[in-house]
C-alpha cells in the first residue's frame, strides 16, 4: 500500500497519550498540515509512485508531490466523513485546486473508493502504468525532468506553486488544521 491511513486506534486515546505525547501542544492536524506544506514546497522535485491503496492523509500527501504516477492496481480514497471527523491537512484546498469544488465535495462525502483509471481520468494522476512498471517509470519520468537543470526546476515548482497559492491558498479555516 502507498498509505493505509490513519491509525484508527488514534481516535480512541486519550488526549496525552500516543505518538503526539512527545509533542506537546501539538495535533495530528497540525503536524499533518505542516508535512504537507514541506512536501509542497521542497526545493527538489517529489514524485508519488502509487500502489495499492492511498488513503486519507496519504492521499492528501499524493497531492502534494509534483507528479504522481499510479500502478493499475491503485485506488484513492478519503473515509474521513465516513468516520466522522473533516478533512485536515490541507487536503479542501488541495483537492480544490486539482479537480474544482463539485468534484471535491463528492470525493471528501461520498468517501468512495477511486480506482487508478478514473484517477487518471478526472486528473488526480498524471499517468497510469501496469504495477511491475511503475518504479521504472517513476524513475524514467523524474530523470528527464532532471535533466533540466535545478534553477529550471527550482523556479518552474516555485511558479506552479505560487499560481496555485493564488487560486486556492493552502491556509486559513478551510485547510481544517483548525477544526
Amino acid at each position: 500500500a502507498f498509505c493505509a491511513g490513519f491509525d484508527l486506534r488514534e481516535l480512541q486515546a486519550k488526549p496525552g497519550a500516543g505518538d503526539l505525547a512527545d509533542h506537546p501542544g501539538a495535533s495530528t492536524p497540525a503536524l499533518g498540515a505542516a508535512m504537507a506544506e514541506a512536501v509542497s514546497s521542497m526545493r527538489a522535485l517529489t514524485v508519488a509512485a502509487v500502489q495499492g491503496p492511498c488513503v486519507g492523509g496519504g492521499f492528501v500527501l499524493a497531492l502534494c508531490c509534483d507528479l504522481r504516477i499510479a500502478a493499475d492496481d491503485a485506488w484513492f480514497s478519503l473515509p474521513e466523513a465516513e468516520l466522522g471527523i473533516p478533512l485536515a491537512w490541507s487536503g479542501v484546498p488541495r483537492l480544490v485546486r486539482e479537480l474544482g469544488p463539485a468534484r471535491a465535495n463528492e470525493l471528501i462525502l461520498t468517501c468512495r473508493r477511486v480506482p487508478a483509471a478514473e484517477a487518471h481520468a478526472i486528473g488526480l494522476v498524471n499517468e497510469v502504468v501496469p504495477r511491475a512498471e511503475l518504479d521504472q517509470v517513476a524513475a524514467t519520468r523524474a530523470a528527464v525532468i532532471l535533466d533540466r537543470g535545478d534553477e529550471v526546476i527550482r523556479t518552474t515548482k516555485r511558479q506552479v506553486r505560487d499560481a496555485a497559492e493564488a487560486l486556492v491558498p493552502t491556509t486559513g479555516p478551510w485547510a481544517g488544521t483548525d477544526e
